[in-house]
């Protein structure tokens, strides 16, 4: 059990830095698709903050969705396995859990908010033509 626990804390772990780094790759990815037509917002005159506040939720909404879920039936999953085996809750998983969370939420941001300065870059030519 004590093996378990420790492939479960690193598999934890390594889960969330897959995710942090995937949500700034994801938003990354998003602003250089849509370069094109950012660029060409910002030639209309849409301001950068609305742009950037429109990437951002463009981005993160999907993966709370997506984390959201996971969550659920992971921890759904565990709760019909430990029922299946008889074994009993454990609170260390459960707290485990919640630190990976509330430091993954804010990580996600992070990473997301790391593709801003990207936007800006794409987004400086102001003389783009409507091709």
């Amino acid at each position: 059990m004590d093996r378990v626990t420790s492939v479960s804390t690193a598999t934890s772990g390594l889960s969330f830095f897959v995710a942090a780094a995937s949500a700034g790759l994801t938003a990354a990815a998003s602003v250089l698709d849509r370069r094109r037509v950012y660029g060409l917002l910002r030639l209309a005159g849409r301001l950068l903050k609305v742009l950037d506040r429109a990437r951002v939720r463009e981005t993160a909404i999907p993966l709370v969705v997506l984390a959201g879920g996971t969550l659920a039936a992971g921890v759904y999953g565990a709760y019909q396995l430990n029922k299946l085996v008889g074994a009993a809750f454990n609170t260390s998983g459960a707290i485990e859990l919640a630190v990976c969370t509330a430091v993954g939420a804010p990580a996600m941001f992070t990473a997301i908010g790391g593709s801003r300065p990207l936007l800006r870059r794409v987004t400086v030519d102001r003389e783009q033509n409507a091709d």
